[in-house]
């Protein structure tokens, strides 16, 4: 073989060749040669690539971190919205309950007072000086207890107006007492027919005015009980979709990789199950609580309240039929309704608290 030479045959060219041996073929001119769009790479480019990649076992992993990682943040916000919701609505039970109690204070501050009128008008001439200031107390308590209670509930229009038309027919109310003690004291039996139109004044408007706005309170404890019932089952709810997501990324899991169980994710899942028992548990003793504080308690004093009314009302239906001498028909008629609403009320308070069978006893022998 002979050595190799360079042969110039062009400006442009060299070419390679030996001797007894034929040239080799040239090589082509310009860059480095690239494919083209059919000739062995992925069609369209990056977009191609990515939908590719989409059944790789990376982004899947990716993918099932993302999804675990949003239900965690949607399980923690479903979570804490029920837990306020359950707040918020076992605060309003309680509010709405003393406002509830407080109304009936008023009620029966303004009956006792009503009964305490009408026994000291039967009197005659100077009444006691004890009654009279126990009435006297009575109507102040009411009067406050209305302006009170008028600026702390958050009421309905009806309810508004209610509360105010009681505030004034207690005005008009004790305008008339007044009236009747007046004329009792110069002899005018004149005085007996405003001492009943106090009555009437009690009987048919502020009564049930008061018990009016007393139901919208019972309509909002109830409701609220409602409310805090369903708020416990965003929790659940919540949890439901974060073990969902768990198990179903365990599943997958074992089905790609063969392993039956990821401790990581086990214990995600028992960490879930355990917020989900726990917080709810939490929040049934809450509910649990402020159930039987309403059942008990709370419709104990209700009914002893409703009693006490319906008595001080029949003691002033006695005092009226005696004034109105020999034409008190009507008001024997009244004092034996309140005195079997009495007799009622006690008796269901009997079945939340066993001070109401007391005061039932008693009201049996009293009778």
């Amino acid at each position: 073989m002979g050595a190799a030479r360079l042969v110039k045959s062009d400006p442009s060219q060299m070419q390679m060749s030996s001797s007894g041996a034929s040239a080799a073929p040239s090589q082509p001119t310009g860059g480095p040669h690239v494919a083209g769009p059919f000739s062995g790479g992925l069609p369209g480019g990056g977009v191609w690539r990515w939908i590719a990649d989409r059944r790789s076992s990376p982004l899947r992993l990716r993918t099932a971190v993302g999804l675990t990682a949003l239900a965690a943040v949607l399980f923690g916000l479903l979570g804490a919205y029920g837990v306020n919701r359950r707040i918020s609505a076992v605060d309003v039970v309680r509010h709405s309950a003393d406002q509830l109690l407080s109304l009936q204070n008023i009620r029966v501050a303004v009956v006792q007072a009503d009964s305490l009128a009408s026994q000291s008008y039967l009197v005659g001439g100077q009444e006691d000086p004890a009654k009279r200031a126990a009435y006297l107390k009575q109507i102040g308590d009411a009067s406050a207890e209305i302006v009170r209670v008028s600026l702390q509930l958050d009421l309905g229009p009806a309810q508004t107006d209610a509360l105010a038309s009681a505030g004034t027919y207690l005005n008009t109310y004790t305008g008339l007492v007044e009236q009747a003690r007046a004329n009792n004291r110069q002899g005018f039996p004149v005085g007996a027919a405003y001492q009943r139109q106090a009555n009437d004044i009690v009987t048919a408007h502020i009564v049930p005015l008061l018990r009016t706005v007393e139901q919208g309170q019972r309509a909002e404890v109830d409701g609220s009980l409602v409310k805090a019932h369903r708020a416990g089952a965003w929790l659940i709810v919540g949890g439901l979709i974060m073990l969902i997501v768990v198990v179903a990324g365990a599943v997958w899991l074992a089905r790609r990789f063969r392993r039956i169980f990821n401790v990581p994710l086990v214990l995600a899942a028992m960490v879930v199950l355990a917020v989900v028992v726990i917080g709810g548990a939490v929040q049934v003793r809450a509910i649990d609580r402020a159930d039987r504080a309403v059942a008990g308690p709370l419709t104990s004093a209700d009914l002893v309240a409703q009693a006490r009314a319906a008595g001080f009302d029949a003691a002033s239906q006695e005092a009226l039929a005696l004034i109105n001498r020999g034409n008190g028909g009507a008001n024997e008629a009244s004092w034996k309704q309140s005195s079997a609403i009495v007799a009622e009320a006690l008796k269901l308070a009997c079945n939340h608290d066993p001070d109401g069978c007391a005061l039932s006893k008693l009201y049996a022998v009293y009778v």
